[in-house]
């Protein structure tokens, strides 16, 4: 039986909750957030956003849409002004915000906030709605639009608080099956377990819980909708959330995974788009 839209935002809620003290503790899990972010930085140029520089008196705003912890912040912030973190959560942002002032980072210039962005009735919204969260220069989407039951649709809501010529990058997984020896495994790391739909939010794999009193262990593969995304599947959707300028990049290598999926790599990209005029 699929899952409710709620059911799946409940979940990923419920994990990344439990998760969220201990989401990169494990060596492997800290080389690929180091990956990662030497993958974004090394693209400054292409994303074709103008960066802040010291001493011109201008403002770059940032949005880290489903933030966990903070990479995509952390990877950009000295390129930028201000950023702002959103997730469903709680954990997270509280995880957020106590790395970013252990870093000594104001939360003028760094903070999170609890919010669902893709809640169908966005009038529960309210605390998310105003200028603070509008009108960014540059938003990040990372390793969380596979989790989305109707990614062109958080896409869409994303575009929606970019300033008119603001920039999307997104980073997740191809569509192609995770590696290992040479061969596709088929419950790898990013890969669907079950029949799953929802709008939660992610933040990476490898992970699992388990529950007290015989509850059902939940690993991250539970909060999963998609296996990846191609350049033919997700251009498009830019181009429905109105962007133009659409681009897509194969990161320069695949990556390696630790934990119970040692051994296994997954290829990953990092896309773009900016918001029509």
């Amino acid at each position: 039986m699929s899952s409710t839209p709620q059911a799946m935002a409940d979940k990923n809620k419920q994990f990344w909750d439990s998760k969220a003290s201990s989401y990169d503790e494990e060596d492997w899990l800290q080389r690929i957030v180091k990956v990662f972010t030497e993958e974004y930085r090394k693209r400054l140029d292409w994303y074709g956003v103008e960066w802040a520089k010291e001493g011109d008196g201008r403002e770059v705003r940032m949005l880290d849409f489903a933030c966990g912890p903070g990479m995509a912040s952390n990877a950009f912030l000295d390129h930028i002004t201000h950023v702002r973190g959103l997730d469903v959560s709680k954990g997270m942002v509280e995880e957020y915000n106590k790395r970013a002032a252990a870093k000594g980072i104001s939360s003028e210039k760094m903070k999170a906030t609890a919010g669902d962005l893709l809640a169908d009735d966005p009038s529960t919204q309210s605390h998310i709605s105003g200028p603070e969260f509008n009108g960014f220069d540059l938003a990040v989407i990372s390793l969380a639009l596979h989790h989305m039951d109707k990614p062109g649709f958080a896409l869409q809501r994303i575009v929606e608080r970019l300033k008119p010529g603001g920039v999307i990058v997104v980073l997740d997984w191809t569509d192609k099956p995770a590696m290992k020896d040479g061969k596709p495994i088929s419950d790898g790391p990013g890969i669907p377990k079950g029949d799953h739909h929802g709008h939660g939010h992610g933040h990476g794999h490898g992970h699992h819980h388990h529950g007290g009193d015989g509850e059902k262990k939940l690993e991250a593969e539970d909060t999963v909708v998609h296996q990846g995304f191609s350049k033919e599947s997700l251009e498009p959707l830019l181009k429905e959330a109105k962007c133009d300028e659409v681009g897509y990049q194969l990161t320069d290598e695949p990556f390696r995974f630790g934990g119970r999926f040692d051994g296994q790599t997954r290829e990953a990209f990092i896309a773009r788009g900016r918001k029509a005029l």
